[in-house]
């Protein structure tokens, strides 16, 4: 179920606002969270004045441009994964930012150090709070062998997010699921795609020889962090057992992490050509011809976004951006979250491509098909006009709960 945004070529009507948004990631950092901010900051920016308060190795300085301001802060990076960035509470420099800036809403991203303080911060100065939900950390805890915190982490987030007035979450799965765990005060806000850089017209010859992709094989593709929680080890053995019978199919594993050196020496037949973004992985999604996606930890999976509006179709678990997206066996296959049968599932469906190119073109065609009425609910434009109405709407309660009191 889609939800409905309203006419986003309307000029809008509210009064410019100060929006301070807290982030421990944000380009170069390449993720979806990163990434995704970045894309609803460009749009916000044309509205409204923004505040970042992010880390950055060069904390002391300051970046300050019209209707967009930056602080930094000094970070730690976690020892087991160094690509995660966790923001020093630097609270006198929070609440100078806060006073000086004074934003009409505090919008927190991450809800790590950074994160929390700014939350403390805000309350203390009684300025509204909205936060995003976009990482399962308790699920993560499993992979590094971290479970005797899940309690902990699952009230801390419960904690944090119920200190907000308002908690974004990008599927209504994922609310509904909140909602049984008594969090409070949740709205569904999509992830967005631009259909500019993502899109079937990126299919090149040229990549697939690059990759030494013959016209017969079938290239399968896999974008993302390469890290414990991906369950890429799962698609890796897969992979090997199909491969033996099937030469001519090819896996590529787009992206960078942890478990990336370990893979490449287990698993010398697959492909790891790195990290790349905007047009140049626009291209390699254009011109795979199925995407594979074994994550079970997702919130959302922008990585499955991009792959749809780039007219492939995909073999992932049931739940989060696949099911909203793709339909089982109409356009792609779905497997159902926590089978006992999943790997037997996986790999039956796995044949079904490699034995039936057909298949592979007939979804690829119904993706694209589907395409005009699907992909304008998930344009940058309209999500952050959505975030907007959010922000509006906040800011109008507090307002009748001030002349009420």
């Amino acid at each position: 179920m889609f939800i409905s945004i309203p006419n986003i070529r309307k000029t809008y009507q509210w009064k410019k606002l100060k929006i301070a948004i807290v982030t421990e990631t944000y380009p170069p950092d390449i993720n979806g969270v990163a990434n995704s901010l970045h894309q609803v900051i460009n749009e916000l920016k044309k509205q409204q004045e923004i505040l970042i308060l992010r880390p950055e190795e060069t904390f002391y300085s300051l970046n300050i441009q019209t209707n967009l301001k930056e602080i930094f802060f000094p970070y730690i990076s976690l020892p087991f994964y160094n690509e995660v960035k966790l923001g020093i509470p630097l609270f006198q420099r929070i609440y100078d930012a806060f006073n000086i800036f004074k934003p009409d809403i505090v919008h927190i991203i991450t809800e790590g150090p950074l994160g929390f303080s700014s939350l403390i911060i805000a309350k203390q100065m009684k300025i509204p709070i909205i936060a995003d939900y976009r990482t399962n950390f308790d699920q993560y805890l499993d992979f590094y062998g971290l479970e005797f915190l899940k309690d902990f982490i699952q009230y801390y987030l419960k904690y944090f997010h119920n200190q907000c007035d308002l908690t974004l979450v990008p599927d209504e799965t994922i609310k509904k699921r909140l909602i049984q765990s008594k969090y409070q005060n949740i709205k569904v806000l999509y992830r967005g795609i631009n259909t500019s850089i993502f899109n079937p017209d990126n299919f090149s010859i040229n990549i697939r020889q690059k990759f030494n992709i013959d016209p017969d094989d079938i290239l399968f593709l896999y974008v993302g962090r390469i890290a414990p929680e991906k369950n890429l080890d799962f698609l890796c053995n897969l992979f090997y057992q199909l491969h033996r019978d099937y030469p001519n199919i090819k896996l590529m594993i787009v992206g960078d992490g942890p478990k990336k050196q370990e893979l490449m020496k287990k698993y010398p037949k697959i492909l790891f050509p790195g990290q790349f973004k905007g047009i140049e992985l626009a291209k390699i999604y254009a011109s795979s011809d199925v995407f594979l996606f074994p994550s079970k930890t997702e919130t959302f999976g922008n990585v499955l976004l991009e792959a749809y509006a780039s007219g492939i179709p995909t073999i992932s678990f049931k739940y989060a951006a696949a099911n909203l997206l793709y339909k089982h066996e109409k356009n792609s296959f779905l497997i159902p979250l926590n089978s006992s049968q999943e790997e037997k599932i996986w790999y039956h469906n796995l044949k079904k491509y490699i034995e039936n190119k057909n298949l592979i073109k007939k979804h690829k065609m119904q993706i694209i098909k589907e395409h005009k009425y699907r992909l304008p609910y998930f344009t940058w434009e309209g999500i952050a006009y959505k975030l907007n109405q959010y922000y509006y709407s906040i800011l109008n309660k507090k307002l009748q709960l001030k002349k009420t009191s």
